[in-house]
């Protein structure tokens, strides 16, 4: 099955300059919000070969560069790997992929088995493309998934969660946060806002009193709490409420805390939000 993969199948285009000199080979989806991604700076198909190259470099990179346990991470960044279009986000046992270029969703399959031949633990994975999220065929059709974030056990629902399936962008992040905490105010009170699946407020409660998590989804306010209970932690509080709407309440309260993590979420998603999105950072 592994080397099923037909570059013929793929839409691959030359890219030359105006005086027809090569520039590069190209993957090609005029649904993609960016339509034309090159992949190589030569003549080259994006075959069999050439992807399960890449992919076993951006394997190694991460087995570098992560800390040993870590098994949540994002393990294939599009062109920062050499393979555009793509993101590959690993949740312990299980792997979610996010494609913006169609030919990646009709390999799917073969993407997934390239893993699990390189990273023996993997037993499932969720495919995206356009918004929509499907299971692919493997040993596991669970798409909950549990993950080592730094030394704290965390849970995400590959089909349903934020971004690919749980944000991991934070990991060093909580750990500097946690540190803070510990040196400037231990035993304290500490504040989480936009908590999302509660990564600041596991990390800090290993340092505060008490803390509370706040965040408007109720999901996310549910999985806070799963997260918690995994970890045998007793004093992180999840709270569903408006952020904007909580920090006026405090004002009011004139409630006090130690230690304040802010993580909102983009409010300015072009241009024009500019103005909206400072009154809402303020």
């Amino acid at each position: 099955m592994l080397d099923a993969l037909d570059p013929e199948a793929l839409d691959e285009v030359l890219l030359c300059d105006e005086r027809g000199r090569l520039l590069g080979s190209a993957l090609v989806d005029p649904k993609s919000p960016v339509p034309v991604r090159l992949y190589s700076r030569k003549e080259q198909a994006l075959d069999a070969e050439l992807l399960r190259t890449r992919l076993g470099q951006a394997i190694d990179w991460r087995q570098t560069v992560v800390a040993p346990g870590c098994t949540g991470y994002r393990l294939v960044f599009s062109e920062s790997d050499g393979l555009p279009g793509l993101i590959v986000d690993r949740f312990g046992k299980a792997v979610a992929m996010q494609c913006t270029m169609r030919h990646y969703v009709a390999h799917g399959q073969f993407i997934f088995e390239l893993l699990r031949e390189q990273i023996g633990s993997i037993e499932a994975a969720v495919i995206e493309q356009e918004g929509t999220r499907s299971l692919l065929g493997g040993v596991s059709e669970s798409t909950a998934a549990t993950y080592q974030l730094n030394d704290i056990e965390m849970g995400a629902d590959l089909l349903s969660g934020p971004k690919t399936g749980a944000f991991l962008d934070q990991r060093e992040n909580y750990l500097a946060a946690r540190n803070w905490a510990e040196r400037i105010c231990p035993g304290g009170r500490a504040l989480d806002l936009y908590s999302s699946s509660g990564g600041f407020a596991l990390h800090l409660a290993r340092a505060a009193k008490q803390v509370e998590a706040v965040d408007s989804s109720p999901g996310s306010v549910r999985t806070i709490g799963e997260n918690a209970k995994r970890n045998g932690v007793e004093n992180v509080r999840p709270i569903q409420s408006d952020v904007k709407q909580f920090l006026r309440g405090l004002g009011q309260a004139r409630r006090q805390y130690d230690c304040v993590v802010a993580d909102p979420p983009a409010f300015a998603k072009s241009n024009q939000q500019k103005k909206e999105a400072e009154r809402a950072y303020y």
